[in-house]
């Protein structure tokens, strides 16, 4: 790759798996929480924790971290299945950067996740109408990318599968020929992302790119990347490890029910109402004195509100509680190793230990980021994140506890 990649992420573990996709070598791509300006690293991703706040606050933030990356290639990190601050935010890096087009398509094939005639389908079907749009938090209202794009005053135009399918060549054309703010582009291979990589035009004309992680990869391998991403062989096992588990997605509620009986870990089935209501600090407090005790006789303590029923009151709140009970535990126990899923929950974790900085190591597995945490005051601790689409059944037992 030539040019310097900068990544905006409206959440922690999406900015993870993008940053992995650009990654080249341990500590060249730097996950920032907290930033006033830009480190001189090959890829930087800026976090802007944005998801689930109001319109006008995720482009307030979104359009600051598009300035500060001023000179860099922009690439944008969205939800594969639309959910969060869509079109805001889109609009504020076209604002941010002074770029006049961006190139859209959030397909992610290896998790179902497609794109055809400009609707976002999940397995075949419009995103909003499957789970994803009955989110808690973030849920999907439309899978009509040139709608949700124009509600933010984004114009847009489709460039359909015949495009891509007709090669690189074909499509850069199509693209540069495209009037609209943003070109919708069509895929529901690995083989149209990477046709698509390769019609972006060149760095001194690049277009905003903004995509899920697989549009990110295949960018990456189009720039330079070698095919083979970045590994990491980090061992869970080797020390005092906390995992925090956030996300309700249906696959990592399976991943935490396939930890239930591992004589290895305990696993805290925190009801996210009590975590959040005053009146139970006892509650808390108990969770905190298992979690301490789970880590210091060698087990991985497993905090997680998965499998939960969600209070509507408590649902703003129950990410930065969870984060609360990790820092209590590491209060107690110094902590080695963070395994976190769920982009809020992480985000909290991270916030409430004083973390400011990722320096990504690599991928255990597809979507499953190792990294080093800078800015933590008290010690040294690693972090592990995947987001919570990701990965089968045996995903989080294979990282707690590796195949020899």
């Amino acid at each position: 790759m030539t040019a310097p990649i900068g990544i905006i992420a409206s959440d922690l573990t999406g900015a993870m798996d993008t940053g992995a996709a650009f990654a080249e070598s341990p500590h060249d791509t730097i996950v920032l929480l907290a930033f006033d300006q830009v480190p001189p690293a090959r890829s930087v991703v800026l976090v802007t924790d944005s998801a689930a706040v109001a319109p006008a606050e995720a482009y307030a933030r979104v359009r600051r971290a598009a300035a500060l990356l001023s000179g860099r290639l922009l690439f944008k990190k969205m939800d594969s299945t639309l959910r969060g601050n869509i079109g805001p935010e889109l609009r504020a890096v076209l604002d941010g950067a002074g770029t006049a087009k961006a190139i859209v398509c959030p397909a992610l094939p290896r998790q179902g996740r497609t794109v055809r005639a400009g609707i976002a389908l999940l397995d075949g079907v419009p995103v909003h109408l499957t789970p994803c749009g009955s989110h808690p938090v973030t849920p999907c209202r439309d899978a009509d990318i040139r709608s949700v794009l124009q509600r933010a005053g984004v114009a847009s135009c489709l460039a359909g599968l015949d495009d891509v399918r007709r090669g690189p060549d074909h499509l850069r054309q199509v693209l540069a020929g495209a009037k609209a703010e943003a070109v919708i582009v069509d895929a529901e291979t690995d083989d149209d992302l990477l046709t698509l990589a390769h019609a972006l035009p060149p760095d001194e004309q690049h277009p905003v790119v903004c995509g899920s992680s697989g549009l990110a990869a295949a960018t990456a391998v189009a720039r330079g990347r070698r095919q083979d991403r970045l590994h990491s062989s980090l061992d869970a096992c080797s020390r005092k490890a906390l995992a925090v588990i956030g996300s309700r997605n249906p696959t990592t509620v399976a991943q935490v029910q396939a930890l239930a009986g591992d004589p290895g870990c305990t696993l805290l089935d925190i009801d996210a109402a009590a975590l959040c209501a005053p009146a139970h600090q006892d509650a808390r407090t108990r969770w905190c004195e298992v979690a301490a005790e789970a880590l210091t006789e060698g087990r991985t303590a497993v905090l997680t509100t998965s499998l939960s029923p969600l209070v509507a009151r408590y649902r703003a709140e129950v990410a930065r509680r969870l984060g609360d009970l990790a820092g209590a535990v590491a209060d107690r126990v110094d902590v080695g190793l963070l395994i976190l899923s769920g982009g809020a929950s992480a985000w909290a974790v991270c916030r409430r230990l004083g973390i400011e900085a990722l320096s990504i190591l690599g991928e255990r597995e597809q979507g499953v980021v190792v990294a080093e945490a800078r800015g933590n005051p008290r010690s040294s601790v690693d972090v592990i994140t995947k987001a919570g689409g990701f990965g089968d059944a045996g995903t989080l037992a294979r990282v707690l506890r590796p195949p020899s």
